[in-house]
């Protein structure tokens, strides 16, 4: 998140597609720089919601598993 992803080599740019801040950088691009909307943002904000799902799903099960254990 310290440099634009265009500067970045295309090797990176592919890994950075795994986390979120490459997506949350994406859509604060397209509605700063690139004078979207709301509309604009949404596929990223998607993805960010099905990653926040996804992570949540994980966590509630480990933390299911840790208290079935006894800690």
């Amino acid at each position: 998140s310290m440099l634009p992803l265009e500067l970045m080599p295309d090797a990176v740019r592919a890994v950075a597609d795994v986390v979120p801040h490459s997506w949350a950088y994406e859509a604060f691009a397209d509605l700063v720089r690139r004078d979207g909307g709301v509309g604009d943002v949404l596929p990223e904000v998607g993805v960010l919601f099905a990653m926040a799902a996804v992570l949540l799903g994980l966590g509630a099960l480990r933390l299911g598993r840790t208290l079935r254990e006894g800690g």
